[in-house]
């Protein structure tokens, strides 16, 4: 069987990389991600290794980085490693290894391939991983959106070997001799997943021979089924979803109240972000008296306001902590907005939203830009006094979600010279004894 031609065909026929990009791989050192190394390096891809040892298993964690660390080494390859101390981080957050273990390692891969400038992150899941999924999820209760098991691309993350099976991974790597470790917790019957693959699909085999071909067909119905209901809902969403930024939307209270009694539309609206018909039920509850009231998902959350509903991604593990800038710098970004500062000589005020000028010579660099924190005050242009910045938003009447967004500006010597896309500090206003303007532009 032609694997590597089947392999090359998968990713242009779903439109998965162009010749030039460059992929962050996942590789475990076990069977599926080492074949699927082997695969992008026979295909000519420009390919980067990261391994992360989640120091779980004691001496087994080092030889699975040995093992990827020598594959790298003989083939030529980018490699990078990160350890994290995942029981830590588990306790910390009051949540599983295995939610830990995800969280780490996509927030790790998405750092990695920012810096190094990939365009994708590829994981290695097979149809049989495809089938497990969709076989979990009917036994914890879904939509139509969650039948439809793991897509081919989402956002950054590509599964290339999604077409082939746990029997076409064995057979490559048997044929390539690629070398792999086997990790003795999936033969461990005591995490639901492994429940399903060692007791549950054998059973299903037993009634249907050709349980896997027909079910992987099952998928490939619903999927065919939710992208016909996405067509149908797209101009609904379009006219009710206002996109605020990359994460956050609102909605019209009064628009969606038209489709407040149809429980299904309401699910199908917003089953794309995981919420459940018993949150949407409660949300529908509070509609007249809950404002302020936060409803989650596995995935986002709603904040129900006075006219509108908030929604947005959840954020469990946030990078951004602050940014320094030196005077030199001219362009950068922080939380989804991008940031242009230019040093000049010319003193006419510019009103724009989201423009901020600065007397320079009152400026000591490096300026530091954070999200703001309790106990911070400013004095806000036009007044003499202080004024704490928890104070200032609410009298701007921000809701919570827009709050969490709102970064400040620091000078030197730590006093908040801006309340970004709101009020500038007056004491860092331009005057006329004024001769050098620091402007920084912010865009969403």
């Amino acid at each position: 069987m032609d694997f590597l031609g089947q392999f090359q065909r998968y990713i242009l026929d779903n439109q998965l990389l162009g010749k030039d990009d460059t992929v962050v791989l996942a590789v475990s050192g076990g069977k599926d991600s080492m074949v699927m190394t082997e695969l992008f390096y026979r295909s000519g891809y420009s390919i980067i290794l990261a391994h992360c040892n989640f120091n779980l298993r004691g001496e087994e964690s080092d030889l699975d980085e040995k093992l990827v660390r020598k594959y790298a080494l003989n083939h030529k390859l980018p490699f990078f490693v990160k350890s994290f101390d995942t029981e830590k981080f588990a306790d910390q957050h009051k949540i599983s290894i295995q939610v830990s273990a995800r969280e780490l390692r996509y927030a790790w891969f998405e750092e990695l391939r920012i810096e190094q400038e990939a365009q994708y992150i590829a994981v290695a899941q097979h149809s049989n991983d495809q089938v497990e999924t969709v076989l979990l999820n009917l036994t914890r209760g879904t939509g139509l959106k969650g039948l439809c098991g793991i897509q081919p691309i989402r956002d950054k993350i590509l599964r290339p070997i999604l077409h082939f099976t746990s029997k076409d991974v064995e057979d490559i790597a048997k044929q390539w001799n690629v070398p792999f470790r086997d990790d003795a917790s999936n033969f461990e019957t005591k995490y639901s997943r492994n429940k399903i693959r060692l007791k549950v699909v054998p059973l299903l085999r037993e009634i249907n021979p050709e349980f896997d071909k027909t079910f992987i067909q099952s998928i490939q119905n619903f999927n065919d089924s939710y992208s016909l209901l996405n067509e149908f809902l797209a101009p609904v969403k379009k006219a009710l979803f206002q996109s605020v930024s990359e994460t956050l939307f609102k909605i019209e209270k009064i628009k969606l109240q038209v489709y407040l009694n149809n429980g299904p539309m309401v699910f199908a609206l917003f089953n794309e972000f995981n919420f459940s018909k018993a949150i949407l039920q409660d949300l529908k509850d509070s509609w007249e008296n809950g404002s302020g009231r936060i409803f989650e998902s596995s995935s986002h959350e709603l904040l129900l306001d006075r006219e509108y509903i908030w929604l947005r991604k959840l954020q469990s593990v946030r990078n951004e902590e602050e940014l320094l800038i030196e005077h030199r710098d001219v362009d950068f970004q922080f939380m989804n907005k991008k940031y242009l500062m230019e040093v000049n000589k010319n003193t006419e005020i510019n009103n724009d939203e989201g423009v901020a000028q600065f007397d320079f010579d009152k400026l000591t660099f490096p300026l530091t830009l954070r999200r703001w924190k309790n106990g911070d005050k400013f004095v806000p242009l036009g007044m003499r006094g202080f004024k704490k910045v928890s104070d200032y938003l609410i009298s701007i009447k921000l809701n919570l979600f827009e709050k969490d967004e709102v970064c400040v500006l620091l000078n030197g010597n730590n006093d908040i010279m801006w309340v970004v896309n709101n009020r500038i500090d007056n004491r860092y206003k331009l005057t006329r004894k004024t001769q050098k303007v620091v402007t920084l532009v912010c865009e969403n």
